[in-house]
């Protein structure tokens, strides 16, 4: 009909938008569930991410770790669908009779258990191709990598 406009009617106007809010809500919850299921409790956290940093470090010099020191480079997970949530620290790792590394690190939280380094990037992986680690790190955490690279 020329000239004529079809409307909806409010009701099923308003039942899309609460659709659309609860599709919103039901994703929130099913990405805290997944965190829920796979970042280690409060009280063991810290214990965990180091010991599977240090493991992870001892196996790739094959040397023993004198001492590890690591800052988180964002609070808290990045969830981002089903995947395991993600944690990204600067390690600096001492290694016995050795200068030691220090870099960035991608990790991800398992079962509440574990962490597994999925990527590790010196300092100088990084210095020497300042493009390349930001097909790994998310925006913010590349921001935060610049300043830790700064200091």
């Amino acid at each position: 009909m020329k000239g004529t406009r079809m409307s909806r009617p409010v009701s099923h106007v308003l039942l899309v938008a609460l659709g659309c809010a609860l599709q919103g809500c039901a994703s929130i919850g099913v990405r805290e569930s997944h965190i829920d299921a796979n970042v280690p409790a409060r009280a063991e956290f810290d214990r965990f991410l180091r010991r599977d940093l240090e493991a992870y470090f001892a196996a790739t010099t094959a040397q023993p770790i004198a001492a590890l020191d690591y800052q988180l480079l964002r609070d808290g997970p990045t969830q981002s669908g089903l995947a395991y949530p993600k944690y990204y620290v600067w390690v600096v790792v001492q290694i016995k009779g050795d200068k030691g590394q220090e870099g960035a690190v991608r990790l991800q939280a398992m079962d509440r258990e574990r962490f597994e380094v999925t990527h590790f990037l010196s300092r100088d992986e990084i210095s020497s191709n300042p493009s390349g680690f930001r097909s790994v790190f998310p925006e913010p955490v590349c921001v935060r990598i610049e300043e830790v690279l700064r200091q």
